[in-house]
């Protein structure tokens, strides 16, 4: 783990699009079996819903990367410049090929204001002796998934300060909105997992509430504005953890696609709208007890959740001046074996190409990635065995799992000043739950 320590904090995350074999081709008059390219004809348009843009700007075609790929293996640049630091002309074999250019990093699964724009050529003919002068303009629009969560105001004057609401797009990568978020969340698309979750947590007018949300036919370069509201409100229970009987959390969408259809509002009897019968545990809730410190699943807790006796779960820990050696564990309780268990690593400081020269990754299935299990054993992560088949039970016959960064600490705080969110997705046979501790460094 020494190895962590020494890289500089300022390293840059490689952009996901493709991979680049050169940086400059050779300069001068064409030769035989070669044409050029006056790159002057190159020009760069972004396309963006300026309405719906919060803390993220536009990027300007100067912050753009162009390349120059053959068609036949777009994946990988031959060359590629900056956008306003290309040279006049380039020089290329003769063949077919297509002008990319690209913003941001579209490897990241989920972060706030991480957005990746996009855009290509048409094929261009590279033929012997001649010069391609004229191209047509090369529009980049919004490459990954952004998302927006908004609490209607009459929920705000009755909501905990607990209240959060977990959204996941696809299979993996989640990001936790709070009343104090200000910042729009970008997650990868994946063409194969077109559903966006979100699922909300807290305390509603002394009532602990647990509501799934969830959204099909998700599209690349779409924006999605969830406004939560409260539907069905009586007067609020009179003591903290019991329910009102009444209380429920809907949720409407809006999206704005890059095809030009802005501030469409999905029909709440549509097919489209946000339902709340998919998963185990939803719709009105019943009296769950005093439960204090933990997340409560209405529906006699069937699904995953989490506790720790070492820090508070509903807030962000500060471990800048966490003592070396001090335990730092939280617990995954569930009252059916779990199936799925994965960790992914938001961190603003232990960047995924830092975990990877430890070899190790910013997303881990720790059921599943058998070859990482040396490692994150000895880092103090359940895995294998010890979630699918775990020999500790508590007196109501939850089955227990301790996952156990003590040791992640120290190099957590090595790294200097950042955020770091431990997001774990979990799911049982009653369904899936996202947990996630928050600390901070």
């Amino acid at each position: 783990m020494k190895t962590i320590y020494t890289i500089a904090l300022g390293f840059l995350l490689s952009l996901g699009f493709l991979s680049c074999n050169k940086e400059k081709p050779f300069e001068g008059e064409s030769t035989e079996g070669t044409g050029r390219f006056l790159t002057s004809a190159i020009n760069v348009e972004v396309k963006a819903e300026e309405a719906v843009t919060r803390t993220a700007g536009v990027p300007t075609p100067d912050e753009f990367t162009v390349a120059f790929c053959k068609k036949e293996t777009l994946n990988e640049a031959l060359y590629q410049y900056n956008y306003k630091e290309m040279p006049e002309v380039v020089t290329l074999p003769v063949g077919e090929y297509i002008v990319k250019a690209f913003y941001g990093n579209d490897n990241i699964v989920a972060a706030f204001d991480a957005p990746a724009y996009y855009g290509e050529s048409e094929i261009l003919k590279v033929e012997n002796g001649k010069v391609i002068d004229v191209v047509n303009p090369i529009v980049c629009t919004l490459y990954n998934v952004r998302v927006a969560v908004y609490f209607d105001q009459a929920l705000k004057e009755v909501m905990g300060e607990d209240v959060k609401v977990a959204v996941k797009v696809g299979e993996s990568g989640a990001l936790d909105f709070t009343s104090g978020t200000e910042s729009d969340g970008f997650f990868k698309y994946d063409e194969d997992s077109s559903t966006l979750s979100a699922v909300f947590t807290g305390t509603v007018n002394g009532a602990y509430l647990t509501e799934t949300k969830t959204y099909d036919k998700i599209k690349r370069g779409t924006y999605y504005k969830l406004t939560f509201k409260l539907h069905g409100v009586e007067t609020g229970a009179e003591e903290p953890g019991s329910s009102s009987g009444s209380l429920k959390i809907d949720a409407t969408v809006t999206f704005h696609d890059q095809s030009g259809n802005g501030g469409l509002n999905v029909d709440p009897d549509s097919e489209e709208y946000l339902e709340d019968d998919r998963y185990p545990g939803n719709g009105d809730t019943e009296d769950p007890g005093e439960q204090p410190g933990q997340p409560v699943d209405p529906d006699n807790k069937t699904l995953p959740w989490m506790e720790s006796d070492d820090v508070d779960i509903n807030t962000v820990t500060d471990i800048s001046d966490w003592e070396e050696g001090k335990s730092l564990a939280v617990k995954i309780l569930s009252p059916s074996l779990l199936t799925k268990f994965v960790c992914i690593i938001d961190s603003s400081t232990l960047t995924p190409k830092e975990l990877e020269s430890v070899n190790l990754k910013s997303e881990l299935d720790l059921i599943n990635d058998t070859d990482l299990f040396d490692n994150l054993g000895g880092l103090g992560f359940p895995v294998g065995e010890d979630i699918t088949n775990p020999k500790t039970q508590d007196e109501d016959g939850n089955y227990i799992i301790v996952f156990d960064i003590t040791k992640f600490v120290t190099m957590l705080n090595a790294l200097g000043e950042g955020t770091h969110n431990f997001i774990f997705n979990l799911e049982n046979e009653a369904g899936e739950k996202v947990c996630t501790l928050k600390l901070k460094s």
